[in-house]
Parts: C-alpha cells; structure tokens; sequence
C-alpha cells in the first residue's frame, strides 16, 4: 500500500505493537524501488537512471511515498528537498557519532554521520559540505562500534567526533583503545531543537546528500519538528556541522521568523 503518513493505520500498529526486530510482533517487508545501496530493485523496468530523474522530478516527499514505502507526511516542514549530489575529489572527512546504549521500541538511535568540506577553503562558514555518509542503527553497542570504525575507515576519515553526554565516555574509550581511528570527545550543550534548526536550516542551501546514505537517515533528518518521536539524524549532522563549518552568529538575528528566542 502507497503510506502517505507516518501515523497511518500501518503506521499507528507499528507505534503500537513494534517490529519484530526491535522486539515487537510485526514483520515489515519493503520492496523500495532504489534500495540502500542505490541500486534499482526492477532496473529492467526501472532503470536507475530513470528513478533518480523521478526523484528529482517530483521531489524526496512523494518519492518516499510512491517509491521507497516510507511516508513523509505532506505538512510544512523545516527543510525543504534535499539536494542530491555525490562529493567531489579532495575533500576531506570528518565524523559525528551519537550514541544510543538501548535498542527497545522506544529508544533512541545510534547515529552516525559524515561530512566531506574542503580545507582549503579558508573560510569553512562558506564551503559546500558532502554528506557522504548516513546511518542510523538500533542495535547492541558492541554491534555499533564494529559499524562505526568500518564506515569511517572506508570513507576516509580524518577525525571522528564522539558525543558523550549520557555515558558516551566509555564508546569514545572504546574506540579509541581499537586505535584505527583519530577519536575525539564533544559535549553536547544548549537547547537541542535549537541546534539543528541553526545549524542544519541556516546551512541548508549548502549540504548536498549522496544517494547513497541510508534512506532511515535521511527520512529522520526531513520529517524532524520539536515534536518528532527520533532526532538522533538531525542532531548527529548539525553536530559536525556545528563542530566544524559553523557559521557562527545570533540564531535570533537569523531567523526572525522563529518566534520566542531571547
């Protein structure tokens, strides 16, 4: 069936009961036309190609309703479509891990991010920034290191960022006891809502997205409001992007239109 909204009846059982592997009763099956890897899943019919011109043509909100079997509720939202577009060469690439310790129906996601900038631009508050790689997982932790230091290794990662509010301590330790990776420590402070309205909004015409992150991620990061069930997408990409090619300045001087911000 075509979903066009997160609490759709299938939605609204799936809140209810959960999927069987978080825990819960109810197997999924999906059958997107472009799976995770950014192959066509008919490319007899549908060559990839021919998806991705559809793609942009009707924009990520009916493209994850009509194609993928993902709903994106057609409501205002604070981020428009994404700009779809693989890095150039010579970038260099930075990581964002926030971690999560439960893998329950309600919990959050361990969420990883990274973002490909070009230091030689001075300027880092003007650099186009590459979102080579998305990804969002509820699994064990031990499970989550072994993803993480295999993404950041494969994508050439020069630092990796780890958040360790809430015992994040002990992942940053972890990680950097397996010693391929440069590991880094970041506390997060401050209103998080504010924080990706800031830095995810205020960059927003200059993140591009490659097709090949997961679409998980990517569908957390468009169907995000202060009110959304998950953040851990938004808030692993507007931390990197925080951390290194902020713009810096007043949020209530950049964005009038976000009332009550003194």
């Amino acid at each position: 069936m075509t979903r066009w909204a997160e609490f759709d009846l299938v939605g609204k059982v799936l809140a209810q009961d959960g999927r069987v592997e978080d825990g819960g009763l109810w197997t999924v099956l999906r059958l997107p036309a472009i799976d995770k890897d950014g192959n066509a899943l008919w490319p007899e019919k549908f060559p990839i190609e021919e998806l991705n011109e559809i793609r942009k043509t009707i924009g990520e909100k009916l493209f994850h309703a009509l194609y993928q079997q993902e709903p994106i509720d057609i409501q205002e939202k604070l981020f428009e479509n994404p700009t779809i577009e693989e890095p150039p060469l010579g970038l260099t690439y930075y990581g964002f891990l926030d971690p999560a310790f439960t893998t329950g129906p309600a919990s959050d996601f361990s969420a990883l991010s990274i973002l490909g900038i070009d230091n030689k631009i001075l300027d880092r508050s003007k650099a186009e920034l590459y979102v080579k790689f998305g990804e969002i997982w509820k699994r064990s932790i031990d499970v989550v290191y072994d993803l993480v230091e295999k993404a950041c290794i494969a994508n050439n990662v020069s630092v990796l960022y780890v958040e360790c509010n809430n015992g994040g301590d002990a992942v940053y330790e972890a990680l950097r006891k397996r010693k391929t990776l440069k590991v880094e420590k970041v506390y997060a402070s401050g209103n998080k809502n504010l924080r990706i309205v800031d830095q995810l909004r205020g960059n927003w015409n200059r993140i591009y997205f490659s097709r090949f992150i997961s679409p998980e991620y990517l569908k957390q990061i468009l169907k995000y409001n202060d009110q959304a069930a998950h953040d851990d997408a938004p808030d692993s990409l507007a931390s990197l992007i925080k951390k290194i090619a902020s713009k810096g300045g007043s949020i209530k001087d950049r964005y009038n239109w976000f009332g009550g911000i003194n």
